[in-house]
């Protein structure tokens, strides 16, 4: 994060803890362009990115209760980015299976 931020990453996941949108946005704004160039490298679609990246951070709100200031947020944010690009590709494939029996 950069030095310019009001609070430290750790203040700002205990203000996420307790409901903070202003938390949530400040790390919204310091981890989405890596996520989201992460996720384009993966998925090879920027709009496909975009998608997941939004549903990512859905998650860490949703979830904000659970989050450990003093573990890793970076590495638990490439997670659920990561488990979200694998959901993505099952979704797609049983799609694919499915539209191959309805075609028989």
């Amino acid at each position: 994060m950069s030095t310019d931020n009001l609070y430290n990453e750790k203040e700002l996941l205990f203000l996420l803890n307790k409901g903070d949108e202003q938390a949530f946005e400040q790390l919204y704004h310091s981890y989405s362009p890596r996520i989201f160039g992460n996720l384009v490298k993966l998925l090879k679609s920027e709009d496909i990115a975009e998608e997941l990246l939004q549903d990512v951070f859905i998650k860490i709100w949703q979830r904000r209760s659970g989050i450990d200031p003093e573990q890793s947020f970076r590495s638990y944010l490439f997670r659920i980015a990561e488990n979200s690009v694998y959901d993505f590709f099952r979704r797609t494939a049983r799609d694919k299976l499915l539209q191959a029996k309805l075609q028989e």
